[in-house]
């Protein structure tokens, strides 16, 4: 029995761990999907789709599993479950490695034991509600799965360190190659924890790397978990909705798993200085043990030199647990193990190492491994590059064959030194171990991930793998602690039981308490956000229309929607950064349905002349794209045409045609009915299946049909036309580079989306106000931005105007929203006060003063609206507290002004609306204290004296109103200030006290052209009074 309890932990702890933590994700799972990769994730598992390189082969097959159990309403939440139920099993290992690392601290009870459980429990909850961990436990995302892989790696190499006795423990190291050929179907970079391992095995037992039947059958092994990437070969050949790369064959999977259509990676050629990147890697850590943004919104004092304080020491307490642990593991750490009578010496492990036998069958599989042409996964590795360079010298069979001499050479004499080191240092093994892993999966991604100083987005996730390790060190350190206390009783008694259980559970509470700050930025339930922003941009488009998107929040989504849910498949979604890549422009002409002319040639995957390729143009120069004239490039910032501009303009010049969409049934048919059409239509035909019309279509090209076969046509020809259809063409509001379109006239906004229309260069419409209004108030949910009652789940539809003006709506704060959601859901405020402004303007004209209220009315409405669905967004409080007091409801504009200036202190507009809408209310001395407070606040800015200056002005106070101005120019040294008063006295009429002002100016700054202006004018004037 005490064998067991030091070797393992009781079951009921390694339960709790795991089904707390099981039940925590679980709570706070995303029901649908999020932005970022989510949706793309969740669509490619439910219809086992190709989502984008390097490939998730296995991600995607297990998915698809989970999306078949038959629980929970949506599809999404079952994928994302999986990611929870992988997460929670990644804590659970990490629970029975950090017990298994503390063997030494046990004793023959579990009372004995506590300081090992202390430690357990909180690496697992310290890695488990970190900030990054937890984010990715709640959504769909591979790092999850990723993590349980390289957990459960970890935990089965202790597991073969403790069985090297065992006849059969080359089994083990099978499976675990197996476990990470699988991994890489799950993420690449499980790979980069293998140096770390194999010094482990080298340590442990150096015999196992000599072993020349077990090399081979680890070829194989490897071979058979790698082969899940067969997947990729052999699900693209039937073209399911989502294709990425389309790696139909080895030259495009060779493409695909090493991310060509991304930029090119160069491990020594730093994307940035190192520097910055350790630096953001710090940045990225510091997010994971507290939520700072939390304890401020508890706690409104903790800010400033107080806040940055609490952040330094508890980023020193997490750095020192940490060390403390690795400390901890050093002296605590080492095996007890029977030592040698004498050490062998280099030469013995020479000879022991070295046979000829060996060096010809290991030679024989690196000429296989590195002879292997591309594709293969190690192709960026460092005998690839030796390869590269030495075969441009000398023919490749004689390098390789040179290589495949001197590479076993090299590893037979790492594997003798380490072999012959190890023997000094196998106590320690355990600690190299988690050394080693704490320094590949910090410093060494840094270095190998290379990232730029300026992603589009956070990279916090690429380091699940070091929080993991960094968690284990933690726990180390505080169970170290309790551990370091246990030894100064010297017997055992309730008091040392008593007191490391209480401090063992103190230690516990740290990982705990974060788990309550993170709690609220993780609860994703009722977290529709992105869902409804996939679906009302697809909603936002007109029947068979064409949407062009940005990046992955605007597209991924979208994906979503139409993959899972089977919702506007109709609509044809093209993604700007893919439409770069000729694999997508040809899947969407041949699978989505787009009209497009490109040659194959053009598309084609391979270089060869004749490809489209970016290319530079002396200058911007007017074209026309379907009957539209806009410069080219569009962006007048560069002189590149990119394959993504030429696509786009070629499927708008295709698109926005005049045109005719037939099924083939349909197409025979008038066919028979004009037999004349036989010879001519078939030269202005195309076809191409597009799921969301017909399986195939056939698509004629009316416009192009010439004045005379269109006389030939006769009757037929009216028939087309009659049959004619335009498909809508759109921008998603997201888009930044809207390509000269926008600056030519022809787009309209319509909500989260600008319709192209080459009409409207004459109507000059940049909003059509009536789809806004449409789009806006009836077709578009607000799922998560809104609560209903003061209930946030979720809706089917509603009467937002009914509801508002009931007073039943509010903004849903129990659903967290990120830095990401509140920007792109900041669209909807622009689109609320773009109506606002388009219905003041109409108030602004109005003659009849019902009308004119009811406009008014209509811009108080938006306003409203908006600040509900985004009150992040501050801005709009001016809006609204305006909108109150055109309608005369000054205590209303009053607090609106009033929270603006709670949110923005630093901002002298929302004092400046408190004190007119005071002077307003008759309360002139506290309008002159809203701004006061201001000013005593900014002292050094003139703007504020000048205010508080109209402020005096208005209440009728001329002599405070010069005083203020003139304690500003002394404050501020502004004498331009001194031209504010003389405006107002020379309005007022109040001439002799402006020249005595004017003197005062003159004195100041005798050399002011303006000084000289106003005497002249103000001397005239006293002239006339005389």
């Amino acid at each position: 029995m005490a064998g067991n309890v030091k070797q393992y932990p009781h079951w009921i702890a390694v339960l709790f761990v795991f089904l707390f933590t099981l039940a925590i994700y679980t709570i706070t799972l995303a029901p649908t999907t999020s932005f970022w990769d989510s949706g793309e994730y969740i669509a490619c598992a439910y219809i086992l789709g190709i989502p984008h390189p390097p490939g998730n082969p296995l991600y995607v097959l297990i998915g698809r599993l989970f999306s078949m159990i038959p629980y929970g309403e949506e599809v999404a939440w079952r994928v994302n479950f999986m990611s929870a139920l992988s997460t929670a099993f990644s804590v659970m290992l990490i629970f029975l490695m950090t017990f298994r690392f503390t063997k030494n601290w046990g004793g023959s009870t579990i009372l004995e034991d506590i300081p090992r459980y202390v430690a357990g429990i909180s690496a697992a909850f310290f890695y488990a509600f970190s900030f990054t961990i937890w984010t990715n436990a709640i959504e769909a995302e591979v790092y999850g799965p990723l993590v349980f892989f390289m957990a459960l790696i970890c935990w089965y190499v202790l597991y073969w360190g403790d069985q090297i006795k065992n006849k059969w423990h080359h089994m083990h190291i099978l499976l675990i190659v197996y476990l990470f050929a699988l991994a890489f179907g799950i993420h690449q970079t499980a790979v980069l924890i293998i140096p770390a391992l194999i010094i482990f095995i080298l340590i442990s037992d150096y015999r196992t790397l000599l072993d020349t039947k077990l090399w081979f059958l680890l070829l194989v092994f490897a071979t058979l978990g790698y082969s899940i990437h067969l997947y990729l070969i052999v699900r693209t050949q039937v073209n399911p909705g989502i294709d990425e790369a389309d790696p139909y064959n080895l030259y495009m999977f060779g493409e695909y798993i090493q991310r060509k259509q991304y930029r090119p990676y160069r491990l020594f050629e730093r994307s940035a200085p190192f520097a910055i990147q350790f630096r953001d890697y710090i940045k990225y850590h510091s997010w994971q043990y507290l939520n700072f943004e939390q304890l401020q919104y508890w706690y409104p004092q903790l800010k400033g030199a107080l806040l940055e304080t609490v952040k330094s020491v508890y980023g020193f307490l997490v750095l020192f647990i940490g060390l403390l642990g690795g400390l901890v593991h050093w002296f605590t750490g080492k095996e007890r193990e029977d030592r040698p009578q004498s050490y062998l010496s280099f030469d013995d492990y020479l000879v022991r190492v070295f046979s000829s036998r060996r060096y010809f069958l290991y030679g024989i599989f690196l000429l296989i491994l590195w002879g292997t042409p591309n594709p293969n996964p190690f192709n960026n590795l460092l005998f690839n590059s030796i390869l590269t360079n030495v075969t441009g010298t000398v023919p490749q069979f004689i390098a390789l064959l040179a290589l495949a001499a001197i590479g076993p050479a090299i590893v037979f004499l790492i594997i003798a030194g380490g072999a012959w080191v190890s023997q000094f240092i196998r106590p320690y093994r355990h600690f190299i171990l988690l050394f080693l892993l704490v320094f590949i999966t910090t410093v060494g991604f840094v270095f190998f991930m290379n990232l730029t100083d300026h992603e589009v987005r956070d990279r916090d996730y690429f380091w699940s793998p070091g929080y993991m390790i960094w968690a284990i060190w933690m726990g180390l350190g505080t169970g170290g602690i309790v551990y370091w206390v246990s030894r100064w009783f010297k017997t055992a008694s309730i008091g040392k039981y008593l007191v490391t259980g209480l401090l063992g559970m103190g230690f516990i509470a740290l990982p705990l308490g974060n788990m309550y700050t993170q709690f609220h930025s993780h609860d994703r339930t009722n977290e529709y956000i992105a869902h409804d922003y996939g679906l009302n941009l697809l909603e936002s488009c007109d029947p068979n229309g064409i949407i062009f998107t940005n990046g992955d929040n605007d597209t991924f989504p979208l994906w979503f929607i139409q993959e899972v849910k089977h919702i506007r498949r109709d609509v044809t979604v093209a993604n700007l950064s893919l439409l770069n890549t000729q694999w997508y422009i040809k899947q969407l002409r041949d699978e989505w349905g787009l009209a497009i002319s490109f040659t194959e040639r053009e598309l084609s995957y391979e270089d060869m002349p004749g490809k489209l390729y970016p290319f530079r143009v002396p200058q911007r120069t007017p074209q026309k794209i379907a009957g539209m004239t806009v410069n080219v490039p569009g962006d007048p910032n560069t002189d590149v045409v990119t394959v993504k501009d030429l696509a786009v303009y070629n499927i708008i010049e295709q698109n926005a045609r005049l045109a005719t969409f037939l099924n083939p049934a349909e197409y025979d048919a008038f066919l028979q009915k004009y037999p004349a059409a036989k010879t001519i239509l078939p030269k202005f035909e195309q076809r191409f299946g597009n799921p969301a019309i017909e399986k195939e279509s056939i698509y004629i090209d009316v416009d192009r049909i010439p004045e005379s076969q269109r006389q030939q046509l006769g009757q037929a020809y009216q028939d087309l036309v009659k049959l004619k259809w335009r498909r809508p063409i759109y921008f998603a509001v997201t888009v930044a580079d809207l390509m000269d379109f926008d600056q030519q006239g022809y787009l309209s906004i319509e909500g989260l989306v600008f319709q192209l229309d080459p009409a409207n260069k004459v109507n000059r419409k940049s909003m059509d106000a009536v789809k806004m209004e449409e789009n806006m108030w009836e077709t578009y949910k607000y799922r998560g931005l809104l609560a209903i009652d003061g209930d946030e789940s979720p809706y089917e539809d509603a009467d937002y105007r009914q509801l508002l003006a009931e007073g039943r709506l509010s903004h849903a704060v129990g659903v967290y929203k990120d830095e990401n959601a509140s920007k792109l859901t900041s669209n909807y405020a622009a689109g609320f006060s773009r109506l606002a402004s388009h219905y003041r303007s109409l108030a602004d004209r109005e003659t009849d003063p019902a009308k004119k209220q009811e406009y008014r009315n209509r811009v108080l409405e938006q306003f409203q609206m908006a600040t509900i669905v985004t009150p992040q967004f501050t801005p709009l409080l001016q809006g609204l507290g305006i909108a109150y007091e055109e309608l005369g409801e000054y205590e209303k504009a009053l607090n609106a002004w009033q929270e603006y200036a709670q949110r923005e202190p630093d901002e002298i507009l929302p004092y400046q609306g408190q004190a007119q809408v005071l002077v307003r209310l008759g309360r002139n001395e506290e309008a002159i204290r809203a701004i006061q407070g201001y000013v005593e606040a900014h002292p050094t800015d003139p703007q504020g004296y000048a205010i508080m200056a109209e402020t005096y002005k208005d209440v009728g106070d001329t002599l405070k109103m010069i005083q203020t101005y003139e304690q500003g120019i002394a404050q501020t040294g502004e004498v331009q200030l001194y031209q504010n008063i003389l405006n107002n006295l020379v309005q007022g009429g109040q001439f002799q006290l402006a020249q005595e002002v004017l003197d005062r100016w003159q004195e100041r700054d005798p050399n002011n052209n303006l000084v000289r202006s106003y005497r002249q004018l103000i001397d005239q004037e006293l002239q006339k009074t005389q």
